[in-house]
């Protein structure tokens, strides 16, 4: 086995040190920048099944989002609050965090919208407060799909 000394150091180290993207961050960013009213340009992007899970989803709610992987940039075109897609498929995997940031921003759309993924993505049911702004069209069971579409 090879040994490597580590002598303390004499003066401050300094440097500069840029940690890895968050997924949880990278997600709420773009949804951010969907409801943003234009361009948004995001630097620092974690590229996971997580967050390539929900750039998959936003473009099939119709933004567009360009993604530069080794950069770990990406320009989502904003819309203002509104959703292209009179409808939409989305496929979540097992991302927790996509689910429920889509469904909060599917309840924008007018459109209907199917929210699915594999469990337990679907467990939590914090998913469901959403009041009048639209309706379930099963009854909640914890379980996907789900599928969100504008009021009776």
């Amino acid at each position: 086995m090879d040994v490597q000394e580590i002598l303390p150091v004499k003066h401050p180290v300094r440097g500069t040190v840029r940690p890895p993207g968050s997924k949880s961050i990278t997600n709420r960013a773009f949804v951010l920048a969907a409801l943003a009213d234009g361009p948004v340009r995001l630097t620092g992007v974690l590229d996971s099944q997580d967050t390539q899970v929900m750039v998959e989803s936003l473009r099939r709610l119709g933004f567009d989002v360009q993604q530069d992987q080794d950069a770990c940039t990406c320009l989502v075109q904003g819309l203002g609050g509104n959703i292209p897609a009179s409808s939409a498929d989305l496929w979540l995997e097992n991302s927790g965090t996509s689910i429920r940031f889509l469904a909060g921003l599917c309840t924008l759309g007018t459109g209907r919208y199917r929210l699915d993924g594999s469990a337990p993505c679907g467990s939590d049911q914090s998913v469901i407060s959403f009041g009048h702004c639209a309706r379930w069209e099963q009854l909640w069971t914890s379980k996907l799909p789900e599928v969100i579409a504008p009021p009776c």
